[in-house]
């Protein structure tokens, strides 16, 4: 995940869950992901049928419509709309979350670089038929006001496990604390939030 909301919904479903496959739906509470919810959206499954039971501010107007209701194939370009549908179902039915880059084409022709994180949940009935998911652009801020995505195209996919959790460094480097117990303590030095220990040989 190289985006940062992608790393926060991330980080918030990682924790409800806990031990489980997914948290429920219900344990997800807007106010906790404020500052990312215009990015975020819910997929509904009917069979291998994913469609959106809501999206964000910022994705709508990413799309120049109203997304709610909408097909989730509906988001990609023909010819490559399948997969994706596919890779929810999977999302869902495996309780598997995945990372996705797609290629955005726009109404200008441009080509806007997209990340799509899938994270599967537990609806009230027990059925794994929920799939909560962000989606932002990479680099540059899209300008809303020329253009919108007529269209996605998929470039990668990635499977996360528990063994290939990403770090948060940006929350590493807020942390004020650091335990050591080297003989060196003395001749550290605080750079931000690291400790510098001087190297060589001392007479």
């Amino acid at each position: 995940m190289r985006h940062q909301t992608s790393r926060e919904l991330f980080q918030y479903w990682n924790e409800l869950r806990g031990d489980d496959p997914a948290p429920s739906r219900h344990e997800f509470e807007p106010a906790y992901i404020g500052n990312i919810l215009p990015s975020i959206f819910m997929l509904e499954l009917a069979g291998d049928i994913a469609s959106l039971k809501l999206a964000g501010g910022d994705i709508c107007a990413m799309f120049g419509d109203e997304l709610r209701g909408k097909s989730f194939s509906g988001l990609w370009l023909n010819g490559v709309e399948r997969k994706p549908s596919t890779i929810v179902a999977q999302c869902a039915s495996e309780q598997m979350p995945f990372v996705v880059c797609a290629d955005g084409l726009s109404t200008m022709g441009t080509v806007n670089k997209l990340e799509m994180l899938l994270l599967p949940l537990v609806s009230e009935n027990g059925k794994f038929d929920r799939v909560i998911g962000s989606l932002a652009q990479m680099g540059s801020e899209f300008s809303l006001n020329k253009k919108h995505i007529i269209g996605m195209s998929l470039t990668a996919i990635r499977h996360i496990d528990k063994d290939t959790i990403p770090v948060d460094f940006k929350a590493l480097g807020r942390s004020e604390t650091l335990n050591t117990t080297s003989s060196n303590d003395e001749d550290a030095k605080r750079v931000g939030h690291l400790f510098v220990i001087d190297g060589g040989l001392k007479n």
